[in-house]
């Protein structure tokens, strides 16, 4: 009895300043919803949402990346060795990964080697047991 009491006086401290903080967000809300005066919708108009998602390749790597890098490293016309390695941003992604290991930025230590030897014995059994797994599979 003698707790309740005691927060009384608290609760009632407490009513009004939640009172305030409701009008004072909701007032907010319905200002943004309006426009103001001071927008300027010729130039810079509001964006609208897309339908669908943008082209994405190797699945998550946007393709307005490689646009962009396309008109500052050039396309190969096919005339070189490389036929279908375009030099956009893999030009961009090598150079930075030669900046990074010579640098020592990225430092290559006997992990890295393990590991990579680990990705090529993987990917070579994948490539070569593979077909024979699955077909053994669906027999």
């Amino acid at each position: 009895m003698l707790s309740r009491i005691a927060l009384k006086p608290v609760r009632s401290a407490i009513q009004p300043i939640r009172m305030t903080q409701t009008l004072a967000t909701s007032n907010a809300a319905s200002a943004a919803t309006t426009e103001s005066p001071e927008r300027y919708l010729v130039n810079f108009p509001r964006p609208v949402c897309q339908e669908y998602p943008g082209k994405v390749r190797m699945g998550f790597i946007p393709d307005e990346w490689f646009q962009f890098f396309y008109s500052k490293t050039g396309v190969t016309d096919g005339n070189y060795i490389f036929v279908t390695l375009k030099s956009g941003p893999y030009t961009f992604g090598l150079g930075l990964a030669t900046y990074l290991c010579s640098k020592e930025i990225y430092i290559m230590e006997h992990e890295f080697y393990t590991g990579l030897s680990i990705a090529i014995m993987g990917i070579y059994a994948l490539k070569k047991l593979g077909p024979a797994t699955a077909k053994f599979g669906i027999s």
